[in-house]
């Protein structure tokens, strides 16, 4: 949830329409789980940015 959260907020202050907002939502929160623990395997903007752009 957390995950997800951030990568919504972060489509949100970017000005993001809805469906960007859950898209960005749905790529944090699914690269969260690559790896263990809290942090590691959250992307950073860039790494965000660039799987949408090749997603969506």
């Amino acid at each position: 949830g957390d995950a997800f959260d951030a990568g919504f907020i972060d489509a949100l202050l970017d000005g993001g329409d809805a469906a960007t907002r859950l898209q960005r939502g749905c790529i944090t929160g699914a690269l969260s789980t690559r790896q263990p623990g809290a942090l590691a395997a959250i992307p950073d903007r860039l790494e965000l940015w660039s799987i949408h752009d090749r997603t969506y």
